[in-house]
């Protein structure tokens, strides 16, 4: 079986017991290590940044870079948008 059906199709079973379950929930892209995002929320809108790690499922590590300087923050998943920018290699 190729592994984007079998993929395709965990997913789809997880969604139905989600459902069944009756849990609140609330789909959203897969952000990796080393994509582009935007800060959509929060006091860093407007920020882009590369995601350096992941804290917990929800939250995730961006590194940020404004006026010469670096920081690496943690931010929750739901304040991030990914951007159409290639995804970059990150080795941390």
């Amino acid at each position: 079986m190729p592994r984007h059906f079998h993929d395709s199709s965990r997913t789809l079973n997880f969604r139905r017991h989600v459902i069944a379950a009756d849990l609140e929930y609330e789909p959203h892209a897969e952000i990796k290590t080393g994509e582009r995002v935007l800060i959509i929320t929060g006091p860093l809108r407007g920020v882009e940044g590369v995601v350096t790690g992941h804290l917990s499922p929800d939250r995730l590590t961006v590194n940020v870079g404004k006026f010469g300087q670096s920081l690496s923050v943690g931010v929750n998943r739901n304040d991030l948008q990914r951007t159409d920018e290639p995804q970059l290699p990150f080795r941390g």
